[in-house]
């Protein structure tokens, strides 16, 4: 950058400037409870790619209320449930989401009311309804 003074004269170059920005969402969760009893709850959440790129292989994340476990998930493979936080990754037969399309992924919880709540795809927070 080069600035002038009042009498017109400019100064020398400044170094170059590098800013960083964190990570822009690239997804929305919707989660919908489809069914829940005295024991359990069954939850649907609708992952959608809103960035201009397909997400080839992935991981979501998600903090789960009190000491709740998800005992059965279909459309994703679970990876670990520990602490409060649930990780599922992409089916080795679907690995892509392409920009603005969704994919569905459904697990039973062993507790009613079940909300999850802080969404992460492959670190980033997504929106969430």
């Amino acid at each position: 950058m080069r600035t002038r003074d009042e009498a017109g004269n400019y100064s020398a170059l400044s170094a170059p400037v590098t800013v960083t920005t964190g990570a822009v969402a690239a997804c929305a969760v919707d989660h919908r409870v489809l069914s829940q009893w005295n024991t359990g709850t069954q939850v649907e959440l609708t992952v959608r790619n809103t960035g201009p790129e397909p997400i080839d292989g992935w991981t979501l994340s998600w903090a789960t209320p009190g000491d709740s476990e998800l005992v059965a998930v279909w459309g994703a493979e679970l990876v670990e449930q520990l602490d409060g936080v649930v990780t599922v990754r992409n089916p080795a037969y679907d690995p892509v989401i392409l920009p603005d399309e969704t994919h569905v992924i459904g697990y039973l919880a062993n507790a009613p009311g079940y909300a999850p709540t802080g969404f992460v795809l492959n670190g980033v927070s997504c929106l969430s309804n």
